[in-house]
């Protein structure tokens, strides 16, 4: 499959289900560039992986240390071992937050203000720059709402984040979505980008269902803010009338 240089990065099943063993060999097995571990709350949760992955590499002939670790943090246990998360291992490259499941473990709800994730978003920051890795935001949720997303994404680069996600609907709905992420940085035209995000939805049509269900996050090259997670056929059939 020509990925056209994006990275791959798989979101595995949690570690509380009897998925994620698998998961791992069959995204490393494919090729992938790192796993996304989702609800991690301990260094522990990230060595589980790592040993898998090392399993993994060596039984399908990838180079040792060759597929990294993106920990994903969903709750205030994790928010609270976010620097422990970060110093776990050396494929570990990033962490990110997860507001959605954060906030209910928080019990509040997503507001728009960005309130209820402040701490959070700060501690993660401080924890990643503590420990030399890369932060990305959570997903902003209101799709109608392309003001508020502008002034989300400028909220957390000021606050130091290295990315911010972006659900599948949102580029769906609206195509200007991605080019708003990257104005806070040093975006490329929109003719490049366009054709970089057309690039994605393209490479998309080649995944199968088994790797598309479980979500892959794909980075754009050379733009610091397009994360891109994709989670379901929608971007398939979308990739299709691109091309």
């Amino acid at each position: 499959i020509n990925y056209r240089g994006c990275e791959r990065v798989v979101r595995i099943n949690g570690l509380d289900t009897p998925y994620w063993k698998e998961d791992i060999r069959c995204s490393v097995a494919g090729g992938c560039d790192s796993i996304r571990i989702p609800k991690t709350e301990s260094a522990q949760d990230v060595k589980l992986v790592e040993r898998e992955i090392a399993y993994a590499e060596k039984e399908f002939g990838r180079p040792e240390g060759s597929v990294l670790i993106m920990a994903a943090v969903e709750s205030a246990r994790g928010v609270m071992k976010a620097l422990d998360i970060c110093e776990s291992s050396e494929r570990l490259f990033g962490i990110a937050l997860s507001g959605g499941d954060y906030t209910k473990d928080l019990q509040t709800h997503i507001t728009g203000t960005g309130i209820e994730l402040m701490g959070a978003r700060q501690n993660l920051v401080i924890a990643a720059r503590a420990a030399g890795v890369q932060c990305f935001d959570t997903v902003y949720t209101d799709l109608d709402n392309m003001e508020g997303f502008r002034q989300d994404v400028e909220t957390i680069h000021l606050m130091g984040f290295d990315g911010k996600s972006i659900i599948n609907h949102l580029v769906i709905i609206h195509p200007a979505g991605i080019i708003q992420v990257c104005i806070s940085s040093d975006p490329l035209s929109s003719k490049q980008l366009i054709d970089q995000m057309i690039s994605v939805f393209i490479c998309l049509t080649d995944l199968g269902d088994n790797i598309i269900r479980h979500g892959n996050l794909l980075r754009i090259q050379r733009c610091l803010y397009s994360n891109l997670i994709t989670t379901g056929k929608r971007c398939k059939e979308l990739a299709v009338k691109e091309k």
